[in-house]
């Protein structure tokens, strides 16, 4: 069976993960525990903050966001129903394959639906824990979600938090994995100069490390690439695994800023985008890299690859970038809602008329750029 596609973004997530910390304080306590409480059904649902969205067989859209929204439907996102979903914690991504569809967030949660995604069942989480409060940790979220195939399913979140389930989601284990790339050849994981991996099973060895720099850095979003598996996260940081996950290889890209997206190109290509607008692009699997002007300095947090190879890219103030097939030059679009506002793109689709769907803090739109 033929893995899903599924082109990624991570989106207005690891901003999100303040917000969480901030939450995460012993007044927690005194509240409801989100993981517990079934999301409310809101007539206005598709209005708020979503942050992922993705296409499952049957030509199903299914979105995801705050408070355990989860959207569905069936006519490329021109209505839009909401589904019963037993938390209330907010779901930052979103992956389907032909058995289940998996959802993830805040809290350590993953939700799994098999009847594409009507109704959900928890299957994991991390709850709070006062008495561990002071750890930023606590609660980690997920931030993406990848289905190798049918079964084997992979989850990667804040904190080199990664997750691998074989059974279509129904159980999760930790995926213990070396990050550093000891005795995986790569040699920009050595940065000593001195061909010595001093890492010790680290990310990142004591010269990457500066003050308040965390050993653990959040992996924003991962990826298939052709045979490879490819993971992006903070401070330029590139993983690479070419044995479906067991070993990773440390690349690292010229910018030192978080990447947030992955888009699979064509064969071995792919293209990376993130903070202030940066964008960069390998046709190797990430052997070499070279960076896209975008011309534009907002964050990107979503993107898409159409059919016919044309590329989508979404962000903060409004932005719309969008790229020809075989191109590398970007147009740049500003959209602007009813209200006259710019929002936060989080994630966008390519609809089948031309047309955008866009996916953020304003919810579930709807736009066509004029020519």
């Amino acid at each position: 069976m033929e893995p899903m596609a599924t082109p990624r973004r991570s989106p207005l997530k690891s901003c999100l993960l303040a917000a969480s910390l901030f939450a995460a304080l012993p007044l927690h306590a005194a509240w409801p525990d989100p993981v517990d409480s079934p999301a409310e059904v809101m007539p206005r649902a598709q209005r708020s903050l979503m942050l992922d969205v993705a296409a499952i067989p049957g030509d199903r859209l299914v979105a995801v966001g705050e408070r355990g929204h989860i959207l569905l439907s069936d006519d490329a996102g021109t209505t839009w129903h909401q589904a019963a979903v037993p938390v209330r914690s907010t779901l930052t991504a979103v992956a389907g394959g032909n058995s289940a569809v998996i959802a993830a967030g805040h809290d350590g949660v993953i939700l799994r639906s098999t009847d594409r995604g009507e109704s959900w069942q928890r299957v994991r989480e991390e709850r709070f824990s006062a008495d561990n409060h002071f750890s930023p940790s606590n609660g980690t979220p997920l931030l993406d979600v990848l289905f190798l195939d049918d079964d084997s399913v992979l989850a990667v979140g804040a904190y080199a938090l990664a997750l691998r389930s074989d059974d279509a989601g129904a159980s999760w284990q930790p995926l213990e994995i070396d990050l550093a790339g000891k005795g995986g050849g790569d040699a920009e994981a050595d940065d000593s100069g001195d061909g010595e991996d001093e890492t010790d099973g680290l990310l990142f060895d004591a010269e990457d490390l500066a003050i308040d720099d965390e050993v653990d850095p959040h992996l924003n979003a991962i990826a298939r690439v052709g045979d490879a598996l490819v993971m992006v996260g903070e401070r330029g940081s590139v993983f690479r695994s070419s044995d479906g996950g067991e070993s990773w290889q440390r690349l690292q890209l010229s910018y030192g800023g978080s990447m947030f997206g992955i888009l699979p190109l064509s064969g071995q290509s792919l293209l990376v985008y993130g903070l202030r607008g940066r964008a960069f692009q390998s046709d190797d699997a990430g052997d070499s890299w070279r960076e896209l002007d975008t011309r534009v300095t907002a964050n990107l947090f979503g993107g898409d690859v159409g059919d016919d190879g044309s590329v989508v890219l979404v962000g903060a103030e409004g932005v719309v970038l969008r790229r020809a097939a075989g191109g590398d030059a970007f147009t740049t679009g500003i959209y602007t809602n009813e209200d006259g506002e710019t929002p936060i793109g989080s994630a966008v689709r390519l609809r089948p008329d031309g047309s955008l769907l866009l996916i953020g803090d304003r919810g579930i739109t709807t736009w066509q750029a004029q020519p």
